[in-house]
């Protein structure tokens, strides 16, 4: 018992929900170490899924309790939140039990492969997937299938468990993984990679690392891994912010409308996931043939899926590799998705960090018309970016009610009804020709919030868009015709199609290098013109004779040593 004497602090007191990012540096093992960090890894995926089958078990026997409806029947409050949790204590249904649970399969081969922690983290991880599927927050969550995984990972819950950095002076150098299996960290390509390894080496050393997770990724065929460091406190903020006041965006599936104190413009989310999305869609539709072709009976007579399990199992060779293609396809969209995300939050925040959008329910887009659209370019995940960076900025982030109905509302007050298939916001008595969607912004800027009620500010909108002293030279003269006020926001009526088509978009084009038949194409029309540079008939400044007529008067003039 004397080992126990002293408790150790296992964990550092902080706020509940305070902020921590992820720091993220390559790793580069040997080829025997490479393939231990699987073993391990999809050992912990054995884990989870014996973790998510108890939870999922747990789950169900305590929906068939009888005090379950009865505890659903009650109103909110104190006395519901406590038949719950009684309920969940007796059938097992906590956090606790299944990292209790999960210790206890540590056994035989597992306990060599998979810790303390990491199993306790995987039943934790499994515990969330669980809870949130029973409150309604996430659907049923999934076992982790062994040929399907393209991200496999393994993570500890404070420094005290197995995965743990390694510290040579004021150096990080590596990964320590239990006991003498130390993997190294790669050496840094560019200097943006040297600049994050000192600052996450001056994190680790003033003691703001939390805990450590080592992470696999299937990257065109070969596995990469990577280090990842959950450390204390927001992401630090790599570009400066602007002194605008504010930034009002109205956010649609495929594009974000900005306007600011000094100007406005649309920007289109994502733009690089379009050459990728036109690989997928080649890719799959050369799958759909390989599937038809080797395996008929799933198809009825007229061409569609019969439904149930299919029973493509024996697949060939080209079948499997171009599965491995639209993986690494979506891996190559993703990731490039991401970036243009960061590209486009970092833009918005270099203008000010207060935003305001509107609250348009990014989800019931992906039901509607833009299901695509919104799957390959994530407007939600562009609006959830910019908000992450306006509070790395010490901004804020302000969500205008929709049901303000900004696009359908004049400048003096009435209400115009728009279908969407109309973009221009017009009214002949103001004068006003302007795009929907920077109008809906405009008067985004002007909404006034007072606690959790919204009101828009039509007169300070009016002052605006065109100014007080055209507002008072805009009056009812004594004739009863209003003069038409000129406006002061012009770039309000500028188009997407005219900013984004008049110029060049920023996408990485990757190019595939022509195939058998274009090399010989291209080799031919080389010879032609070859041939008929040669051929072609000859002019008069070539110094040569055109025709036997012709032949004296085109001779060259004697030298001085012919003559």
């Amino acid at each position: 018992m004397g080992r126990y004497k002293v408790k150790s602090d296992r964990s550092r007191k902080r706020p509940k929900d305070a902020p921590t990012h992820v720091g993220r540096l390559r790793l580069d093992p040997i080829p025997a170490q490479g393939r231990m960090i699987l073993l391990r890894e999809r050992a912990c995926d054995r884990i989870y899924n014996a973790c998510l089958g108890e939870a999922l078990k747990q789950l169900a026997s305590l929906r068939a309790d009888a005090r379950f409806e009865q505890a659903r029947a009650m109103p909110g409050g104190k006395a519901r939140t406590e038949a719950f949790a009684a309920l969940d204590e007796q059938y097992g249904f906590t956090k606790s039990a299944l990292m209790s649970y999960a210790s206890h399969l540590r056994g035989h081969w597992v306990r060599d492969l998979v810790g303390a922690q990491e199993a306790q983290a995987e039943a934790r991880n499994a515990f969330k997937a669980v809870e949130k599927w029973s409150v309604g927050k996430a659907g049923r969550p999934t076992f982790r299938a062994y040929h399907k995984r393209r991200v496999l990972s393994a993570e500890c819950k404070d420094l005290c468990g197995d995965i743990k950095p390694v510290v040579q002076g004021t150096r990080l150098v590596g990964i320590q993984w239990s006991r003498r299996f130390v993997i190294p960290l790669a050496e840094p390509r560019t200097t943006a990679e040297a600049a994050e390894l000192e600052r996450i080496a001056t994190l680790v050393a003033a003691g703001g690392l939390l805990y450590c997770r080592v992470v696999s990724r299937l990257v065109a065929g070969r596995w990469c891994h990577e280090a990842q460091f959950v450390l204390d406190g927001h992401a630090p903020l790599r570009r400066p912010t602007g002194t605008e006041s504010m930034v009002t965006v109205d956010s649609g599936p495929s594009m974000l409308h900005v306007v600011c104190d000094t100007g406005s413009f649309h920007a289109e989310i994502a733009p690089s996931v379009e050459d990728t999305v036109k690989e997928l869609r080649r890719l799959l539709r050369k799958l759909d043939r390989q599937h038809r072709a080797g395996s008929p009976t799933c198809f009825d007579e007229q061409g569609r899926h019969v439904k149930g399990r299919c029973d493509w199992r024996e697949r060939s060779k080209a079948a499997r590799k171009t599965q491995q293609q639209i993986a690494e396809g979506y891996r190559v969209m993703a990731a490039r998705r991401d970036t243009d995300h960061g590209r486009l939050a970092n833009r918005v925040i270099a203008i000010s960090p207060h935003v305001r959008t509107e609250d348009h329910g990014t989800k019931a887009w992906q039901a509607g018309l833009w299901s695509k659209s919104v799957q390959h370019r994530g407007p939600g995940a562009q609006l959830a970016r910019v908000e992450r960076a306006t509070t790395r900025a010490a901004g804020s982030y302000t969500e205008i009610d929709s049901r303000l109905g900004l696009s359908q509302v004049c400048i003096g007050g009435e209400r115009q009804d728009k279908p969407l298939s109309e973009r221009r916001h017009r009214c002949e008595e103001h004068g006003l020709d302007v795009d929907r969607d920077l109008y809906s912004a405009f008067l985004m800027r002007h909404v006034a919030i007072d606690g959790e009620r919204q009101s828009l500010d039509l007169d300070a909108a009016r002052r605006a868009l065109f100014g007080a002293p055209a507002l008072a030279s805009s009056k009812r003269e004594q004739d009863g015709v209003p003069a038409p006020a000129p406006l002061l926001r012009q770039d309000l009526g500028v188009g997407p199609e005219e900013t984004l088509g008049g110029q060049e978009k920023q996408r990485v084009r990757h190019r595939r290098p022509p195939g058998r038949r274009s090399l010989v194409r291209i080799r031919r029309r080389h010879e032609a013109k070859s041939r008929g540079a040669s051929g072609r008939a000859a002019r008069p400044e070539d110094g040569v004779a055109l025709d036997a007529q012709t032949s004296a008067a085109n001779q060259p003039l004697p030298t001085a040593q012919a003559a």
